[in-house]
């Protein structure tokens, strides 16, 4: 038997770990001033200042959160079926 109450709670979880694992991924892309520097790195063969560039730590640490949601919610989706018979 399926207890109901897992299953939306495991289905909320994953429905916020995905979006955390989508925002994250939106943080890891290069911004516009990212373009920019690299651009001028190539131009210039030199290595720009390191404060120049966007800072990525957050967004991965991020989606590895939305990734741990995701399979909370997908181990709770699975694990609601009663153990008895």
């Amino acid at each position: 038997m399926i207890r109901p109450e897992f299953v939306i709670v495991g289905v909320i979880l994953a429905i916020i770990g995905l979006g955390l694992s989508l925002f994250g991924y939106q943080k890891t892309q290069p911004t516009l001033t990212d373009a920019a520097v690299g651009l001028l790195e190539q131009l210039s063969h030199q290595k720009a200042p390191e404060d120049l560039k966007s800072d990525k730590t957050a967004g991965y640490l991020i989606m590895a959160v939305g990734g741990g949601f995701l399979l909370a919610g997908i181990g709770v989706i699975l694990g609601s079926r009663a153990k008895t018979a």
